[in-house]
């Protein structure tokens, strides 16, 4: 019993320290708020002109979904008025979600070892690199993902702690499943995606309360019930953040719909497990192999989950398993595929987890296969930070190669986000033509070698190839210039 009690206490302090750790880290990175990525520049800046610093009600009506973004969204990003004020929030809401996956996790105590499950998700969750994400800081993504988190927990609360299956809904826990089911609207409508978190909550109520021995005497009444109470509060929540649903629908259709490809082929499933990939702005958007969990450690939380965990543990896994099914259907609409959007991953995988002992080599393996995307998360922000910190030099540098070779044209592969950069800096690599007459000047940042792009173009100067020859290397910045008559030569 003494030995249990110390290991324990000495996982206690580990995972304590683990989310000190992640804490302090996200603190650092999130409050760097020059270290911005062009995303964030451009949804802050296109918030600014909804409303100048303040929409009233009356505006908030008729506010447009921008980009297929709830109204709330775009409110919340005006209201802020400064990159720090939104970027708290967004801290707020990124160490939120450990927080909610030891909240419901307690809620499922069992015979089984309670406190190695809650280890093992939490371990599962800090070995992701998007748990550390510091790409698009400030987008809908962090408080779409939170918000539908909390749903989903107060919506389990209810089910498992207050019993609804068994005694229906009393006044209080109608008022609990209406508030828990307005938050899943709210996030839903922040971003159409995060309505998985209800669709995985309604599995689970809909297996528990169909397996329950000691359900009320009119079983089908009481669980339509409570999917009115759910539905209602769902309405609410999704007509809040998107007013402009009701107030103009042919907006709000045509915006969503502007955002989505309606070539849907499950043939992008492969892009969506195990696509790598970074963007031009140097942030992560790989798949779930890469950035959320690796496909190995997935399909065994659920495979352990179905056949060693309890009733209730299974019910949990079948929900997580067809929930994260329906969102990976719903990223299959189009090429266009970005990382995060399969955020609520992780929510709903690690909550699932079992406590067998073989869960541990998994944990390693999968931290293994994701330690490299965990590498680049971490390191890419420090870079960048870094990078800015001497952004003077290296403008310095960057103006006395342009003096020394007047007649080339500058091309620019370094940090977009200062705001004293001007605009002839934000270069984007899928934009990039050779010039077949003239000679071009490149200037690549360390971070930006991390897009296969641009990390081509830096092997061929280095190499002294195709005409480009690599001329300085200073600190985190590469020289380097394409001379089209030396085209050919080796």
């Amino acid at each position: 019993m003494v030995k249990k009690d110390q290991w324990r206490i000495c996982r206690i302090v580990v995972l304590s320290l683990l989310f000190a750790v992640y804490t302090i880290y996200l603190l650092w990175a999130f409050l760097n708020t020059e270290a911005w990525v062009p995303d964030e520049r451009w949804f802050f800046y296109l918030a600014r002109t909804l409303g100048g610093g303040g929409i009233n009600l009356r505006e908030y009506t008729h506010l447009e979904n921008r980009l297929g973004y709830g109204a709330v969204y775009w409110y919340i990003l005006n209201f802020s008025k400064t990159v720090l004020t939104a970027r708290i929030y967004s801290l707020t809401c990124q160490i939120s979600i450990p927080v909610l996956l030891v909240i419901t996790l307690k809620m499922f105590r069992t015979e089984q070892n309670m406190d190695n499950r809650i280890a093992i998700a939490l371990l599962l969750y800090f070995s992701s690199p998007f748990a550390w994400f510091t790409g698009k800081i400030i987008g809908p993504e962090l408080i779409g993902n939170c918000l539908g988190a909390m749903a989903a927990t107060i919506l389990l609360w209810v089910t498992e702690v207050r019993n609804i299956c068994t005694i229906g809904p009393n006044i209080k826990t109608r008022i609990i499943l209406i508030s828990g089911s307005l938050l899943g609207g709210v996030a839903t409508g922040v971003k159409p995606n995060y309505i998985v978190f209800l669709v995985f909550w309604g599995v689970y109520f809909t297996i528990k309360y169909i397996t329950e021995e000691n359900r009320p005497p009119k079983a089908i009444p009481s669980y339509l019930k409570i999917l009115m109470l759910v539905a209602i509060g769902f309405i609410i929540g999704f007509i809040a953040a998107n007013p402009v649903s009701v107030t103009d629908p042919k907006i709000y259709i045509s915006n969503i719909a502007g955002t989505n490809s309606s070539n849907f082929s499950v043939l992008h499933l492969k892009n969506c497990l195990f696509k790598e990939c970074i963007e031009w702005d140097f942030v992560n958007s790989g798949g779930m192999n890469e950035t959320i969990i690796s496909a190995v450690a997935a399909i065994s939380v659920f495979v352990i989950g179905c056949i060693w965990g309890n009733k209730r543990v299974k019910i949990l896994c079948i929900a997580s398993l067809l929930a994260c099914c329906f969102l990976l259907l719903l990223c299959c609409r189009g090429d266009r595929f970005l990382g995060w959007y399969l955020l609520p991953f992780l929510y709903l995988i690690p909550i699932s987890v079992h406590d067998k002992r073989i869960m541990y080599p998994i944990l390693a393996l999968n931290f293994f296969i994701l330690l490299p995307g965990l590498c680049y998360q971490i390191q890419a922000k420090n870079d960048q930070i870094a990078f800015i910190k001497e952004w003077d030099e290296y403008t310095e540098l960057m103006q006395e190669y342009q003096k020394e070779f007047p007649e080339a044209e500058p091309v620019y592969y370094v940090e977009m986000s200062p705001e004293s950069v001007p605009d002839q800096y934000l270069n984007r690599i899928y934009q990039y033509e050779k010039s077949l007459d003239k000679p071009q000047l490149i200037f690549i940042s360390k971070r930006a070698l991390a897009n296969g792009s641009i990390s081509y173009l830096f092997n061929l100067a280095a190499s002294n190839r195709e005409g480009y020859t690599l001329i300085d290397s200073y600190k985190s910045l590469h020289v380097c210039i394409f001379q089209p008559e030396k085209r050919g030569e080796l």
